[in-house]
């Protein structure tokens, strides 16, 4: 985590800690888990360990619903904010995932107290905020029951609705037809047609076709040293595919080897669109933090949701 996340000062904390109409509460579990909704089939957010203070706001059967503790992570999409500020109405999530559960959902315009630098997939993590609740089964929780208020279920009546015969239709009768008897036609005999030979045609002979050769693959292939780095971070190099995109080319802060040293990120969002490297003559350094053209071929890694990108032609953008 960078250091600018962990600027954030004791007093900030205690200032989102001492909310109105909250009680405190110390766990008694060796480890508690905060769940986003209070129940046992929701993800934990964090966990909590034996000691940790809690402040506490509601009773919800078996669950009390918390402020999100300062230990809590929360991420959001670096393409969404500018500095520290929301460019537009986004979901903050337990993990640097678009799949991962949304703890809260921040308006346009709504000020982060602490934003860390982004990740290689344009995720940064973020204080939590004040209004930010999570819950914890109340059974590991040592608190004041008096200080916390039961929460209130609403149950309104649904209105009754009556049903409403449909208007009885009677049956209308289907006017007689009667049978009306066909004229009878007398049978007219057809004139007698002789046979004509019909000339007799010889199959003319197939057109010999000459085989087409199939279009030689480009000449392209792996150094063995590449081959050796792409294996060991997990590359399929039996199978690639063709690979166009244009972006700005940036630096990746750890690499995962040289193969790695360098990623192709969207201008509009932000998001890596895979690590590019090349061989001699072309000098990927030269082109850093440019807009740059990519052709080249993509290798999939396991697990890894961008690919990693062997570049036959890069060309800087408006050059």
């Amino acid at each position: 985590m960078k250091k600018q996340f962990f600027a954030l000062s004791m007093t900030t904390l205690l200032m989102v800690c001492c909310c109105c109409g909250a009680a405190e509460g110390v766990v008694t579990a060796s480890f508690l888990n905060a769940r986003v909704f209070p129940e046992l089939k929701s993800p934990a957010a964090v966990k909590l360990p034996r000691g940790k203070k809690v402040e506490i706001f509601k009773r919800h059967g078996a669950w009390l619903e918390i402020a999100a503790p300062d230990i809590t992570p929360v991420y959001g999409s670096a393409a969404y904010l500018n500095g520290n500020v929301a460019l537009r109405d986004m979901n903050l999530r337990i993990k640097p995932h678009s799949k991962a559960a949304v703890i809260s959902r921040i308006k346009k315009g709504t000020v982060l107290k602490a934003v860390s630098d982004p990740d290689r997939y344009g995720w940064v993590q973020i204080a939590p905020l004040a209004d930010m609740r999570l819950y914890v089964m109340r059974d590991y929780v040592s608190f004041d029951s008096a200080k916390v208020p039961v929460a209130k279920k609403a149950t309104a009546p649904a209105p009754e609705k009556k049903a409403v015969p449909a208007p009885e239709k009677k049956a209308v009768p289907a006017p007689e037809k009667k049978a009306v008897p066909a004229p009878e036609k007398k049978a007219v005999p057809a004139p007698e047609k002789k046979a004509v030979p019909v000339p007799e045609k010889k199959a003319a002979p197939a057109p010999e076709k000459k085989a087409v050769p199939a279009l030689a693959p480009a000449a392209f292939d792996l150094l063995p040293q590449r081959k050796r780095e792409l294996i060991n971070i997990g590359a399929d190099i039996t199978r690639k595919s063709e690979y166009k995109q244009t972006g700005r080319l940036v630096a990746v802060p750890n690499p995962s080897g040289d193969c790695t040293t360098f990623a192709l990120v969207n201008n509009d969002t932000g998001m890596n669109q895979g690590f590019i490297f090349a061989e001699a003559p072309i000098d990927l350094k030269k082109m850093l933090d440019k807009n740059v053209a990519v052709k080249g071929f993509a290798y999939k890694v396991a697990k890894w949701r961008n690919p990693v990108v062997c570049a036959v032609e890069v060309k800087v953008i408006g050059e």
